[in-house]
């Protein structure tokens, strides 16, 4: 184990950069209406940035949308299934070292295993996987929000719909970027 203190930063700057687009969103719902400025929760010392931080892609629907291959397919689904029962250790697993990931915000570059593991963790819903595209480099996969064993609850969330944008390596996930979808972005859709 490492220095608990170190843990203990990084635990809550990880907590807050996953949990405030969350809130960001519920509230934002609650309000009706959508977006708005999701700040830069970064902490100097405390976590690696990719470099440089980009917004979180949005995405429409794709009128000519591509099949997404069905090998990464299933490590999305794999990954979606561990989390979704509880099984966070193994959910973990599902991703290469380094991994780059963003809900939605600044990207994070998480190298240990301990940092994926807490990542999965602190993710507030279990998903399950009801459609994907092939957009790029990257397959957007779209979740019908659950709760799950362990989770920090997903409430209201339940029942909505997620999209992530996964880049697969080597039957792994290499990258898991939150995208916004329409709704959630206020109106305003980029494709990524």
């Amino acid at each position: 184990m490492g220095d608990p203190r170190h843990e203990q930063v990084l635990a809550v700057t990880i907590a807050r950069a996953l949990l405030w687009p969350v809130l960001a969103v519920v509230i934002a719902a609650l309000a009706g209406c959508g977006g708005g400025d999701r700040g830069n929760l970064t902490t100097p010392g405390v976590q690696r940035q990719a470099a440089p931080p980009a917004p979180t892609p949005t995405v429409a629907p794709h009128p000519s949308a591509v099949a997404a291959p069905a090998d990464q397919v299933r490590v999305i689904r794999r990954w979606a299934d561990l989390l979704r029962h509880g099984r966070v250790t193994a959910a973990s697993r599902m991703f290469t070292l380094p991994a780059v990931v963003a809900n939605p915000g600044p990207r994070f570059q998480l190298g240990t295993r301990a940092e994926l593991r807490f990542f999965n963790r602190t993710l507030p819903c279990g998903g399950r996987l009801v459609d994907t595209e092939q957009r790029g480099r990257y397959v957007v996969a779209t979740f019908v929000l659950t709760e799950r064993p362990g989770g920090l609850g997903c409430g209201s969330g339940v029942g909505h719909k997620a999209q992530t944008a996964f880049l697969i390596k080597g039957n792994r996930i290499a990258e898991w970027l939150r995208v916004l979808t329409d709704e959630e972005s206020g109106g305003t859709t980029s494709n990524s």
